[in-house]
């Protein structure tokens, strides 16, 4: 309804975008059910609502970009979504998850030694004290999922006993 009184309100299309992204991927079944409802979306209208939302000045530019790289992932378009992580980690370099975020989906788009260093610049950035009192132990747990894909068992056991090193770990991670 926002968007029909004022069309130019980019902000607005964030939760039209994820609304139809999250719609047009529904199965055939539930769609049609849906659309008895009144509901209808798009796959490709969502994602270019929230593309307008991530490069604009909004207010929820930079949740449009967290939201969009999920999307991109899901879709298999890591470059893109690489892209948007690079940059929000370039734009808050206190907080690993965007950059523990570009190693994931660096392991993701079958680049395992640049996902490899990414985790170990965001272990070695948290060790330094970079990340204040954010749970960077993630990264030494991708490292490990990423050496253990790759049946270099030793590496992963050690990478995973880094987080034993973190000051206060995360429980579930330290599980």
């Amino acid at each position: 309804r926002v968007l029909e009184l004022d069309p130019h309100y980019l902000d607005a299309k964030m939760v039209v975008g994820t609304h139809n992204y999250v719609i047009g991927h529904l199965p055939w079944s539930v769609k049609v059910a849906a659309a008895l409802a009144g509901l209808n979306g798009s796959t490709e209208k969502g994602l270019a609502y929230l593309r307008a939302v991530a490069k604009s000045d909004g207010e929820n530019a930079v949740d449009a970009k967290v939201v969009l790289t999920l999307f991109l992932r899901r879709e298999h378009q890591y470059d893109e979504a690489i892209g948007y992580m690079n940059e929000l980690s370039g734009r808050y370099p206190s907080n690993h998850l965007f950059l523990t975020e570009v190693a994931n989906l660096q392991r993701a788009a079958g680049r395992p030694r640049e996902a490899e260093a990414l985790y170990r610049k965001v272990w070695q950035n948290g060790r330094e004290g970079k990340y204040g009192t954010l749970h960077y132990e993630l990264a030494a747990w991708g490292l490990g999922e990423l050496l253990r894909s790759e049946k270099n068992l030793a590496g992963a056991a050690d990478a995973y006993d880094l987080v034993n090193d973190a000051a206060n770990p995360d429980p579930d991670v330290l599980q």
